[in-house]
């Protein structure tokens, strides 16, 4: 990307969702972001960040489709606050899925299952201030696995040879150096909204209510 001055780069700013998606997928972000003076934003606190994403404004019909699409779903009862209707109701999905397809449940237990990832910030990542961490869960069942990027997006995407039908794959904006009290109120914040904003229960323990994991004071 040409260089930009940074006098024309508004940086260190934050959404809280419903405003941002990502150019590629389409999925809703929340964290920090920047912006250029042309209007395109991108993911991290400034250009420095060393995975950069492009964003793009959710448009009012997206979002109005999306706000709708949550109503239906907890309406309908297949919020994880009814774990019995969940199950029956997405295990006949894709029974009946598979069975279209000409396919068994059988093959899918040669499909590629969610793989523990254990990151290690580098000393740029510290420069920056922050990292994206990400994970899955278990349609079913509180079970949260942390995975690297790549496998995110094999998830995410239904990439053929991946279980993603039993997954629910998101991602995790996480500070690691600033402050500390504003460090982990920050992560405690994100990780709380994460929970609502995906109507899923336990993140908060699987990470051992840790808001400071990776932390190094700056």
């Amino acid at each position: 990307m040409p260089y930009v001055p940074l006098n024309r780069i508004k940086t260190n700013l934050f959404t809280s969702g419903r405003e941002l998606q990502f150019l590629e997928t389409g999925e809703e972000y929340i964290g920090h972001y920047h912006q250029y003076y042309d209007g395109r934003y991108f993911t991290g606190k400034s250009p420095d960040v060393e995975f950069i994403q492009e964003l793009e404004l959710i448009s009012e019909s997206t979002a109005t489709f999306q706000e709708s699409s949550e109503v239906q779903v907890y309406t309908s009862g297949r919020g994880l606050y009814s774990n019995q209707l969940v199950e029956e109701w997405d295990l006949n999905l894709i029974q009946t899925y598979r069975q279209v397809a000409g396919n068994s449940l059988t093959q899918n237990q040669k499909s590629k299952l969610p793989q523990p990832y254990f990151y290690t910030p580098s000393d740029q990542d510290y420069q920056v201030g922050e990292i994206i961490r990400y994970f899955t869960k278990k349609t079913n069942e509180l079970k949260y696995t942390e995975v690297d990027q790549q496998t995110y997006q094999n998830f995410f995407n239904q990439q053929t040879g991946y279980a993603w039908e039993f997954y629910t794959a998101f991602q995790l904006p996480w500070q690691i150096s600033g402050e500390r009290q504003e460090v982990e109120t920050t992560n405690r914040n994100i990780t709380q909204l994460t929970q609502r904003r995906l109507e899923i229960q336990g993140l908060s323990e699987y990470l051992k209510y840790d808001y400071l994991k990776f932390y190094k004071e700056s």
